[in-house]
C-alpha cells in the first residue's frame, strides 16, 4: 500500500497558539504512521473471522460495540455485528497479512487508510475541547479506556476513541472533510490554547 499523505499537512502549523499563559493546556497532533484496515464478514462464519484475527493478531475481538481491544499496537473497534476497524502502523502491514488470512469466504478486507484523517487530542483540556462539538460524555468515568463512539462533530462523522487512561483522545474523521473538520476544530482550541508538534 502506497504511503498515506497528510490532507492537512498545510494548516496544521507547528507552534503554540490561542490565549495561553504558561503551557497550552492541549497538544494536538495528525497520527500518519498508522493504517487503517475494514474486516467485513456474514452472520454465518463472523465467529470463524474472529478466531482467525485473533490467531493471526491475537487480539481478541470485543464483544460489544463502544469498547476497543487492543494487542500491542493494534486497536480493534466493533461497531456494527459484522465489521471492524483495525488500527496498526504501517510496518504490520495488516490488510497483505489478513486477506489472504482469511480468504473471500470468510471476509473481505479493505483498506481505509486513505479514507481517513486520524488525530491525537491530548492535554487537561481535550476532553472539554471535543466535548464542544460532540454530542458524549467523554468524562473518565463513563468513557473510559478503550472506549470509542462514532457520532458526528461539526456535521462531520468521526470515531472517537480513548486510548488510555491519560486526557487524550484519538480521532477520525473523513479525509474528504479533514480540511473543514481541523478550521472547525482549531478554532474551538483556540481560547484554550494549544501545541502542535
Amino acid at each position: 500500500m502506497a504511503r498515506i499523505r497528510s490532507a492537512l499537512h498545510a494548516a496544521m502549523v507547528p507552534g503554540v497558539h490561542g490565549e495561553v499563559a504558561d503551557e497550552p493546556a492541549l497538544e494536538i497532533s495528525e497520527i500518519t504512521n498508522r493504517d487503517l484496515i475494514q474486516i467485513s464478514g456474514w452472520p454465518e462464519n463472523f465467529a470463524a473471522v474472529e478466531r482467525r484475527l485473533n490467531e493471526e493478531l491475537g487480539i481478541a475481538v470485543p464483544l460489544s460495540f463502544g469498547m476497543a481491544a487492543r494487542k500491542g499496537s493494534v486497536s480493534a473497534f466493533k461497531f456494527a455485528p459484522q465489521k471492524l476497524w483495525l488500527t496498526g502502523p504501517f510496518t504490520r502491514r495488516l490488510g497483505q497479512r489478513l486477506a489472504p488470512a482469511l480468504g473471500s469466504r470468510l471476509g473481505v478486507v479493505s483498506e481505509l487508510g486513505h479514507s481517513q484523517t486520524m488525530l491525537h487530542v491530548r492535554g487537561d483540556a481535550a476532553g472539554e475541547l471535543l466535548m464542544r462539538a460532540l454530542p458524549v460524555d467523554l468524562d473518565a468515568g463513563v468513557f473510559s479506556p478503550g472506549a470509542f463512539a462514532r457520532s458526528a462533530m461539526y456535521n462531520i462523522p468521526v470515531l472517537v476513541h480513548r486510548p488510555g487512561r491519560a486526557q487524550a483522545f484519538d480521532v477520525f474523521a473523513p479525509r474528504s472533510f479533514a480540511l473543514s473538520f481541523w478550521r472547525s476544530l482549531q478554532s474551538a482550541a483556540l481560547p484554550l490554547g494549544y501545541r502542535i508538534d
